[in-house]
């Protein structure tokens, strides 16, 4: 027993563990060394531990100029078998989601490499970003980070004189990447992501090209996009949205003037003057294409890609959000309003008291990451689960839903504090007043007999009855 004891004090924690399985002491506050195999971030090999601690790993797979990261284990209690009032030592499960994945890893190459901006170059990178986001494991928010970086790397590099067969390809892969993101929470892809994904879907659908009378669009399950070039420069254009089945939804058109008229989905109608006013901007290389300015339509079946905290919590976007833009140049303060009409979500029917506000994104609020502007926007018509907007430039647009919650109590001014002490002293003044009249008439039997005093009696009661009732209202009131 000496010599053990004099083993023990001199050993280091490692060998302690090794000497208390050896003789089988103490073995029930040990977790044994155990091998966990996660599919995507690999195997971890969990040394012998105490009950109580904590042992951290190096992650298998780590990123170019990152912290290194850490997976950790706890090695818990639990009653021990056919013994419940004494305790035994058991790994808890492992915390690996701060690991990196193969996917990670894969793109955040992408998105770091410099991209040529030659045609098969720009469409093998999308079409490796939309292969790596389509991953059936989820994505995580790293991962989102990189394909986001990727797709507005990829956007920057797509030049507007692509070749039209393959810039329509890249948009597509693009869309197939940005609806892969938008399978995961909001709070997964966060503000900054999410803006830098809104703005490479409008370079990306501005770089696509098509010919006079084409319609060319794209459809996936959150997101979709539309491009048509007009038989005309002078005549209102638009297009629409509406159920497919009841499964998703799908555009339809071109159409003229009917953005009032649908009963389903979403429509928008651009007013022919501001097509007129794109089509004397276009390039040379474009009108070989296209005569006209071409109109792009973007739908997002959710505002994952619009995060604004800056809405109260009573406040929450309650349709689809719609992009527009016609030509390759943004349009500000159109002299004849675009008009579009939203249906509103099943959950968002207007109830007493609730209110709609159309609004556009900007892109400029909340240092870059945007946010929602009713500036040059109006309601023109709302019913109880459609709403109809006019505004006087393109951009990103929806419909905000505020559910009517009770106002907070607005403090006092000194001003209205002031005139509520004025007239309760008037009133109390009024009050006694009426009092000593009523007092003197009661009291003094010559005056009580003439007629005329008993008249003044009943109306001074009268006042008197009023007065109190108006000074009480007026003293207990917030």
């Amino acid at each position: 027993n000496t010599s053990l004891a004099v083993t023990l004090q001199s050993a280091t924690r490692p060998n302690l563990l090794q000497l208390y399985k050896v003789i089988n002491v103490f073995t029930y506050d040990i977790c044994s060394e155990e091998e966990t195999i996660d599919r995507s971030r690999g195997k971890f090999q969990w040394p012998d531990a105490f009950r109580n601690d904590v042992k951290t790993l190096d992650c298998p797979y780590t990123l170019d100029g990152d912290i290194i990261r850490y997976a950790t284990r706890h090695c818990g209690s639990t009653a021990r078998p056919h013994n419940s009032s004494l305790v035994m030592a058991q790994w808890h499960l492992p915390d690996i989601a701060r690991c990196p994945t193969p996917t990670t890893q894969k793109l955040q190459a992408l998105s770091l490499v410099e991209i040529n901006s030659t045609d098969a170059d720009v469409l093998d990178h999308s079409e490796a970003v939309a292969n790596l986001t389509g991953s059936s494991d989820g994505l995580s928010t790293d991962d989102v980070t990189f394909a986001s970086i990727a797709i507005f790397n990829l956007a920057a590099a797509t030049s507007k004189d692509v070749n039209r067969t393959v810039g329509q390809q890249i948009a597509s892969s693009s869309l197939t990447s940005v609806d892969n993101i938008l399978n995961v929470n909001a709070t997964v892809i966060g503000p900054t992501s999410a803006s830098r994904l809104a703005k490479s879907m409008e370079r990306l659908v501005t770089s696509v090209n098509v010919e006079s009378g084409e319609i060319f669009q794209k459809q996936e399950k959150n997101v979709g996009f539309a491009i048509n070039c007009p038989s005309t420069k002078n005549e209102s254009e638009g297009f629409r949205s509406a159920p497919a089945g009841g499964v998703g939804e799908y555009f339809i058109g071109p159409f003229k003037n009917g953005a009032q008229d649908i009963k389903t989905g979403v429509a928008f109608d651009i007013p022919g003057a501001a097509i007129l006013d794109a089509t004397a901007r276009l390039s040379s290389t474009n009108e070989s294409l296209c005569p006209t300015a071409p109109t792009r339509y973007i739908l997002y079946k959710t505002d994952s890609l619009f995060q604004d905290s800056s809405l109260p919590r009573n406040q929450s976007v309650s349709s689809k959000v719609i992009s527009a833009q016609v030509g390759d140049e943004e349009l500000r303060g159109l002299d004849k309003p675009v008009i579009m009409s939203f249906q509103l979500s099943t959950f968002s029917s207007l109830n007493n008291g609730d209110y709609v506000e159309c609004v556009a994104w900007d892109f400029d609020k909340y240092e870059g990451n945007g946010g929602w502007s009713s500036e040059g926007c109006n309601v023109s018509m709302s019913t109880s689960n459609r709403t109809t907007c006019q505004c006087n430039h393109l951009t990103n647009f929806a419909v905000l839903l505020a559910r009517s919650v009770a106002q907070p109590e607005k403090p006092r001014t000194q001003s209205e504090v002031a005139l509520k002490f004025v007239s309760l002293i008037g009133c109390g003044l009024s009050i006694l007043g009426l009092l000593g009249a009523i007092i003197v008439i009661a009291t003094i039997p010559s005056l009580r007999r003439k007629q005329h005093h008993q008249m003044l009696l009943g109306l001074s009661v009268t006042l008197l009855l009023f007065l109190s009732i108006f000074t009480a209202v007026l003293y207990y009131e917030r």
